[in-house]
């Protein structure tokens, strides 16, 4: 059976990168362990209450302690990560090093509608393009509101997909 996790490779963690300490550590780091949910960490995990929650479906964390090396066939990365710590963090995983088609947009294009419009001034004053990259470089400023960097990063992910074929055809998603 194949699983596929979702992170946040080049975002702070422990005065580094998630990568840098899972690649120390060799193991994975659940998003509770990070603090880089794309939602709510307000939310219970299975077996575990959280009063206030504010989702009434509890998250499941996935194998919360993986060991990468024995567990991992590879980790997918960006483009905008070639070359870079994150890359070099990654390769010392000892599993293969891929990357998907990557996630770019055009800060103009943007559509206030969707998360607000704080979140698309502060992508324009990131930059006239965003990537993964550049969405990690504000959240590790600490010069941000976490919360609008986060729903920077979703407006990345909804609107700047490499396979945009995806999103248009499911405009709900």
């Amino acid at each position: 059976m194949s699983l596929t996790l979702h992170f946040r490779p080049d975002w702070p963690f422990a005065g580094g990168l998630v990568i840098e300490a899972m690649a120390r550590d060799g193991r994975y780091r659940s998003q509770f362990e990070t603090g880089t949910s794309n939602g709510g960490l307000t939310a219970p995990r299975v077996g575990v209450p959280a009063p206030g929650a504010a989702r009434a479906r509890p998250d499941v964390v996935l194998l919360p302690g993986q060991r990468v090396r024995a567990d991992v066939e590879a980790v997918v990365l960006d483009p905008c990560h070639a070359d870079s710590p994150v890359a070099h963090a990654a390769a010392r995983l000892g599993c293969a090093v891929e990357h998907h088609p990557g996630y770019r947009v055009v800060t103009a294009d943007l559509d206030a509608g969707f998360r607000g419009p704080e979140p698309v001034v502060l992508a324009r004053s990131l930059g006239t393009v965003l990537t993964p990259g550049v969405v990690a470089a504000a959240a590790r400023s600490g010069e941000h509101d976490p919360q609008t960097v986060k729903y920077v990063w979703h407006l990345l992910a909804r609107f700047g997909r490499g396979w945009s074929a995806v999103v248009k055809a499911n405009p709900e998603r």
